[in-house]
Order: C-alpha cells, then structure tokens, then sequence
C-alpha cells in the first residue's frame, strides 16, 4: 500500500468553449506533451466509438452520464473539460485532461484514464470517480477498444475503486458501504475530492477562455494547470508537516477513544467482529459486516414508504385473484392504517404548536391555528366514518367515551387505532398486522433521524469549538445550533 497510486477522475462543466474557429486556423503548441491529450488520436478514437451505447446509471441519477445526448450543446464545440488528477497531492496528471464533447461520456473518461496511466508502473490502483459504481462494470472489457501501449496488466494489478465523500450520500445504500473511502483500509483520510479543488482554481477563467480558439484554449489552460501543480508542489512540505502533526495528535485521539469503546463490549463479540473485517478486506465477495442488515435478512432499511409500498403490492395481487373483501372502494385497509398514524401526527403537531403559542399571540397566529384546527377536524372526521365500516365496535367504544357538557379537543380525539381497542373490542387481525409493520418502520425512522440529529449536532459543537471565535460569530453559531435541536424535536 506504500507505493499505491491514487488517482481521482472528474468533469468540469464550467469550462465550455463556444464553436469558434478550427484547429487549422489556431493549432495548439502542446501536441499531448503537456496535461491535454494528443488532439489527433483522441477525436479519432471518440469518432471510432460514437456510436457505442452509453449505459444509464442505475444508481444515483447522474444527470451528466444519463443525459448525456440531451444535454444543450448549441453553439459550443465542446461542453466540459474531463481530468485525471492525483488524489493525495491534487497535481493534474500529464496527458490526463480532454475535452467532452457532449456530455461526461464514458467513452471519453476512459480514453483520459488509460492516457495518464500508459508510462506507469502499477501494483496497486485507487481509484476515486463520484459513478465509480457505474463505470467500473466494463472498465476492463472497454480496455480491448484502445491501442496495445494504453493496455494495464489488471489481472496483476490490485484496483480499488471507490467515490469520493462528498458526492457518496447520493449514491444508493449499497454503494454507500461498498465504495466508501471510510471502510476501505490502507486509504488514510483521502477524500476523493482532488479534482474539485483544482476546478475552484481554474473557474474564474472559464469566462475568459470560452471564446478562444481551439489551440489558444488548450494551451492557456495548459499553461494554469501547469501554474496549479507549481504552487500545490511549492506547498507540497508545509502542507506535510501540517499533515503529520495533525495526523499525530487525532491517531492519539482516536487511540484513547478506540481503547474506551472496547472497555464496553464483551471481547468474543470484538474478535467476532475483527474476524468478519479481516475476511471481507481480504475477499469483498464475503459479507460485507459494515453494511446494515434488519432482521438479518435484507440489507434494506425499513421505512414507512417501504411498507406502505409492500401492502399497496399485496393489495394489487388481491385484486388481481378476485379476493378482495375491502369494504369501502377506495379506502383498503393499509392506506386506513397509514392515513390513521398521519392524523396522529397531525395531531402532535398540533399540540405542539399551541404551546409554542406566546401568552400574547397575535390574531394573524390564532387565525392560522384555527384553521389548522378545523382542516384537522374535518379530516378525523371522515377518516372515523371509513374506520366504522371496518370496525364497527368503535361506534360503541365512542359512545361510552363522550363526556356531555364537555367539547372534544381536536388534539385530544381518539383515533382507537387496533393497538388501542384490541383489549377492549374486535378488531380484524389483518388491521393489527398492517398497524404493527407500519409502527416498526416508524420505530426505524426515528432511530434514524435521531441518529442523524446526533451527528449533525456533534459536528456544529466541533465546528463552532474549532473555528468560530468572538461574541457575534459565537452568537450566530449557537443560534444555529439551537434552532437544528428545536426542529429536530418538533419532528
């Protein structure tokens, strides 16, 4: 893991250039001796392959693959830059940069990939690309396409590829475990982020190079990218000392509190665990122990709307046998229970808002709380006349619970959903089915958000500790601090 090579790949769409001019008339100087590729071969090998079909991403929607061929051209000879840079020293690699013609095209990116990486010496490869998931598939087969001295010897070579962090929380959960930088060893604290600190370098002459000539844009953006690697190489020993020192005080840090977290687990479970590690590192084929199994049988975080869509499902299967015993046409039992569990939402919400009132509230304020009140009273009421078609002894639980003299408070109506009549009165199993799965998955939801509340909460306490300094920033930062914890409990 020494001598790996950490390589990012990114586009840049700021950097168009408007159809002005030709390579006749305005040559560039480089000639692939510099950080764009040979302009000859490279239009050659794209005009070869123009017609290879570009594979939709089934991951996250990658605008700039998936729309590719639809995305406005009109005008420009070319809509984005694409690069291959260094992702531990950000340095743009030598014949590592082309343009795109329409789009982030794979076709392209693996021209730049193979281009940069032809003169190297490899035994291991880690490779950051924010759809890594997507463009690896075929990487290897694609290889064939290009010329013999672009060819890598990857049955030899140890390849890893990964997404940087930033862009990974728009990736599905699987590729949020699999291709994460944070549970693949021998990495360090690389981001994957590289190429997005040289694109914030070159941005602010993206305005001035878009309506040059082929060759002058070439080679005046050659000429910044060489004047980036300059200064990242001038600050190459500052930044590694800084580096080495911070790297020293968190591995104490993250040493002490490694030490305190193994102090409160069983050890056979901590061996369990290191084992289960060990052979998912050695074999990403075995079962991946970071990902998140519920119930230990899918890797598939339950939600309400994922319940919701299990009974919508086995409701259709039942229409579609002719065994459908719903009483009302519109209403099935799922969306009774659900719609009951959104009242009772609606509900808290409510309480919640009249004592968030002031002692003084405005008529502005009471105006809105009362037509929340009445939208609200409207909707449990005909919610009850549904309910009474499936449970009709909650006519009778009703009657014996109204208090005459007194009126009923909206945020204080019994809905009597099963869990809460079950003792008391019949109520079809189907309903104390529907009740309990819909509950868990809510259960989930909200160790979820609390968990993301916690971390977001501990980040703006770290944040405001490290980087925020005098009584106006302190202020700010703690009002900010103080308005993400009040949402967070009004949720």
């Amino acid at each position: 893991w020494l001598y790996a090579k950490f390589i990012a790949l990114d586009a840049n769409f700021c950097l168009c250039r408007k159809n002005i001019s030709s390579e006749q008339v305005d040559p560039g100087l480089s000639k692939g001796w510099s950080y764009f590729v040979e302009e000859t071969s490279y239009k050659t090998f794209i005009e070869e392959n123009k017609y290879d079909t570009q594979e939709c991403s089934t991951c996250s929607g990658h605008n700039a693959v998936n729309m590719a061929n639809s995305k406005k051209s009109h005008g420009l000879a070319m809509t984005s830059v694409g690069a291959v840079v260094c992702a531990c020293h950000k340095l743009k690699l030598p014949s590592g940069t082309g343009d795109l013609q329409k789009g982030e095209r794979y076709v392209n990116m693996d021209f730049l990939f193979f281009s940069s990486l032809c003169n190297c010496q490899l035994s291991t490869l880690i490779i950051s690309y924010d759809i890594a998931c997507q463009w690896s598939r075929n990487l290897w087969q694609q290889m064939i396409k290009f010329p013999s001295d672009f060819h890598l010897a990857h049955e030899q070579l140890s390849t890893v590829f990964l997404i940087p962090k930033f862009h990974l929380p728009a990736h599905i959960s699987h590729c949020q475990v699999v291709y994460s930088f944070n549970f693949t060893p021998h990495v360090g604290c690389t981001d994957g982020e590289a190429p997005e600190h040289g694109w914030a370098n070159i941005n602010p002459a993206a305005s001035s190079t878009k309506k040059m000539g082929p060759g002058t844009w070439q080679d005046t953006l050659n000429d910044y990218f060489g004047d980036w690697n300059w200064k990242c190489i001038m600050q190459l020993g500052q930044l590694t000392l800084q580096k080495l020192i911070e790297a020293m005080k968190a591995s104490m840090e993250h040493d002490r509190e490694l030490r305190e977290l193994k102090a409160c687990i069983e050890m056979p479970m901590i061996t369990e665990w290191q084992r289960e590690i060990s052979k998912w590192e050695c074999d990403n084929s075995k079962c991946n122990p970071y990902e998140i199994c519920v119930a230990n049988f899918s890797s598939t975080a339950i939600t309400q709307a994922s319940i919701q869509l299990e009974l919508t499902r086995v409701e259709a299967s039942e229409l579609q046998a002719r065994n459908d015993m719903s009483p009302h046409p519109e209403v099935s039992a799922g969306t009774l229970i659900s719609s009951g569990l959104e009242l009772e939402e609606q509900q808290r919400l409510l309480k919640a808002d009249i004592s968030s009132l002031s002692s003084h509230p405005t008529d502005n304020q009471l105006a809105k709380l009362q037509e929340h009140v009445n939208v609200l009273k409207r909707c449990i009421n005909n919610w009850q006349s549904i309910q009474l078609l499936y449970i009709p002894s909650v006519a009778q639980l009703r009657d014996e619970d109204v208090q005459p003299g007194r009126p009923e408070k909206v945020k204080e109506m019994k809905l009597y959903l099963p869990s809460e009549i079950c003792d008391h009165a019949s109520c079809p199993i189907k309903l104390c089915e529907h009740k309990w799965k819909l509950c868990e998955a809510q259960a989930h939801e909200a160790l979820h958000d609390l968990h993301h509340f916690l971390h977001l909460r501990t980040h703006l306490y770290k944040f405001k500790v490290t980087n925020v300094w005098g009584q106006v920033s302190n202020t700010h930062a703690q009002t900010t601090i103080n308005r993400t914890t009040r949402f967070q409990w009004q949720q």
